[in-house]
């Protein structure tokens, strides 16, 4: 096979095989290895020759204040993004080292294991409701018994990873916001491109990058995008594991006492006497009447 890239070419003619070289048959699986891995290799190094600098990692200098900011921000961003923990550990953390489970078990193993441990607290007399909003609360409501350390430990660790979890879903979001902006803005610097005077000589350095933005922005988005619903499915699934009531008895004894109250305003309406009057107060006398006929003497 024949590589006619202008990347792959050579400067010079290849010298001539040595007699050393020529003794060994063309077709052994050793040479055909050999040809396919130097050709693999020379695919490789032509494909990357093909990435943009921004793609690369490498600083963009068009020598545009616009863009070059532009650009500078989007590598901020992507450097951003590549450090976040994609197997999202933070979230389990509290309750794997709880559970006593392996630390790489999966979300929705967790949850499983999770709604297993919950249940116990019945036992107990404890109904648990884990409310999402405004902010993570697990909400108790206690029976006879009082549930031990080990299981005040585990209400403690769901609370903790629910409170880790909406931190998370909040700087996932904040993320996919700035890349939103940041493509806008490239289509804004897009427009710019034909309005560059024609003494600049990286209009086609600035196309690239600006493209290569494109799709710098666009895995951003499919990672956060897919993070964000991970995370967002493990809090409603940690919610539901721990349900056991609470919130519904919490309900039920709010109800019961302003049904209580109202039904006290009922009885205690129209029911009180008016206070008698104490001291020798007296109303003031009303105004006098004009004489009839209506003259009045000066």
């Amino acid at each position: 096979m024949r590589v006619n890239h202008r990347c792959c070419q050579a400067s010079e003619p290849p010298a001539p095989l040595s007699k050393g070289l020529l003794s060994v048959p063309r077709r052994t699986p050793v040479v055909r290895a050999l040809g396919l891995l130097s050709l693999a290799l020379l695919l490789v190094a032509c494909a990357g020759s093909n990435q943009s600098l921004l793609e690369q990692g490498e600083p963009v200098d068009t020598g545009r204040r616009s863009f070059d900011e532009y650009f500078e921000l989007v590598a901020e961003l992507r450097d951003d993004v590549e450090g976040l923990d994609s197997d999202l550990f933070q979230l389990r953390e509290p309750m794997t080292e709880v559970l006593e489970t392996d630390v790489d078990i999966t979300l929705p193993a967790l949850l499983d294991e999770t709604r297993r441990r919950a249940g116990k607290f019945r036992d107990f007399g404890v109904t648990l409701n884990l409310r999402l909003t405004p902010e993570p609360k697990l909400v108790r409501a206690h029976g006879e018994l009082e549930p031990d350390d080990k299981q005040l430990s585990l209400l403690a660790a769901i609370e903790e990873s629910a409170h880790r979890g909406m931190t998370t879903f909040k700087k996932y979001s904040e993320l996919l916001e700035r890349a939103v902006g940041l493509d806008a803005k490239r289509s804004e610097l897009a427009e710019q491109i034909d309005r560059l005077p024609a003494s600049f000589t990286k209009r086609d350095l600035v196309e690239t990058e600006i493209v290569a933005a494109g799709r710098v922005l666009r895995t951003i988005d499919q990672k956060l995008s897919q993070d964000t619903r991970t995370i967002a499915h493990f809090m409603l699934g940690l919610a539901a594991a721990v349900d056991t009531g609470a919130w519904d008895g919490h309900e039920e004894k709010c109800a019961e006492a302003i049904a209580a109250f109202d039904e006290k305003k009922k009885k205690g309406k129209g029911k009180g006497k008016r206070p008698p009057r104490r001291g020798n107060y007296r109303p003031p006398r009303p105004p006098p009447k004009p004489p009839a006929g209506g003259d009045f003497e000066m």
